[in-house]
């Protein structure tokens, strides 16, 4: 009889011994499987950080080419500029000395004609100086045109803060350029003041119309330009918020239809089992899988699959929290009557996405609540 409970005794610990190496085991193989998923999601996530990086790396230098370009543009311009400036001022000097010359030595007649005659060929200058002028405007329009639809296609490459430290910097050289400009006009105006007390009346009035209408050429140049600006910075910023939207929903349309892909695998393989809040249910969990079930149990006659998972207790969803699980089966053990369990057959990756915080052990009052 001894020898009998003693042979008990010791399979009985075998029998302990090989459930606590079983789930040690099971244990070991969900932190296995978790690790390799965390290593996985990290590959992915590092190969798109660094794609992103490339990708904003390459705009970059894009941006920087053509700001490049653009200031050996600028600089060009400013070149034939001084070169305009230059041969119209010795255009100029040369017929400021021939009028000179000849209201020295021709009657009053004359002198009134070749007044009237410079009057006309400031006129003329004056017209050839406006067509230049359109011309320039019209030309930088189109540059302006140009440069918009540049820049509309570079800013969808590139971030907002590169975008407007490149137009700062495209509005500063062009502020130099035309203050350069303007300083030439001015040195040009001040020689044609020295060159004769006749001519300095038609000088002064020529330069007055010419300063204020590039004042005004270049307060409209300014103008548009803001207006580019503005336009294009709203064009972009639309870009960016449709294509968010078509993130945001391309996003919502993969999250629903993993739900519902979800629940049609979790609604493959499902059974609903009533038990009596009265005695013990006869198995055990971790989180919300069943790990063991007792033989000659309420759980083992009603055929509980070990490996299942406890989807819903009296109609309330569990997901892999082993506390809120727990803290329902001692609710309803107070409150007493019949306690109906839903399990439902699930994957490894399913189960692993569901837990909120990792594996959890139960404890003895676990055992003692469902065994």
């Amino acid at each position: 009889m001894q020898e009998q409970k003693n042979s008990e005794k010791q399979a009985s610990k075998q029998a302990h011994h090989d459930r606590q190496r079983s789930i040690h085991m099971v244990e070991e193989v969900f932190d296995a499987e978790r690790e390799h998923h965390y290593h996985e999601q990290r590959e992915n996530m590092n190969a798109e950080i660094h794609a992103r990086r490339l990708r904003i790396r390459r705009a970059a230098d894009a941006l920087i080419m053509e700001q490049q370009r653009q200031t050996a543009e600028a600089n060009a311009l400013a070149k034939d500029t001084t070169k305009i400036l230059k041969e119209e001022r010795r255009r100029n000097i040369q017929f400021a000395n021939i009028t000179i010359e000849a209201e020295q030595h021709r009657q009053m007649q004359e002198q009134k004609d070749s007044e009237k005659q410079a009057q006309q060929d400031r006129q003329r200058n004056i017209n050839m100086v406006k067509e230049a002028f359109d011309l320039e405007k019209e030309r930088r329009l189109q540059e302006q045109k140009e440069m918009m639809h540049a820049e509309t296609h570079t800013r969808r490459l590139s971030i907002q803060m590169a975008t407007y430290a490149s137009t700062i910097e495209q509005q500063r050289q062009t502020s130099e350029a035309n203050i350069h400009a303007k300083e030439m006009q001015t040195i040009v105006q001040e020689e044609r003041l020295e060159n004769s007390n006749m001519a300095v009346r038609a000088t002064e009035i020529e330069r007055k119309n010419r300063i204020q209408e590039q004042e005004d050429s270049i307060k409209k140049i300014r103008e548009e330009r803001r207006k580019n600006i503005h336009i294009i910075n709203t064009v972009v910023e639309e870009e960016q918020r449709r294509r968010i939207h078509e993130l945001e929903d391309s996003l919502v349309a993969v999250q629903e239809t993993d739900s519902v892909e979800k629940e049609q695998r979790q609604e493959k393989k499902k059974i609903e089992i009533n038990f009596s809040s009265d005695k013990p249910f006869g198995f055990r969990y971790l989180d919300n899988r069943v790990m063991v079930v007792h033989p000659s149990s309420p759980a083992a006659e009603a055929k509980v699959p070990v490996g299942w998972y406890i989807s819903s207790i009296n109609g309330e969803k569990h997901h892999g929290d082993h506390t809120k699980v727990r803290e329902k089966f001692e609710k309803v053990k107070k409150e007493g009557g019949d306690v109906s369990i839903v399990f439902s057959e699930s994957d490894k990756q399913e189960y692993l996405e569901s837990k909120p915080a990792g594996l959890q052990a139960y404890t003895l009052a676990d055992e003692m609540l469902v065994g």
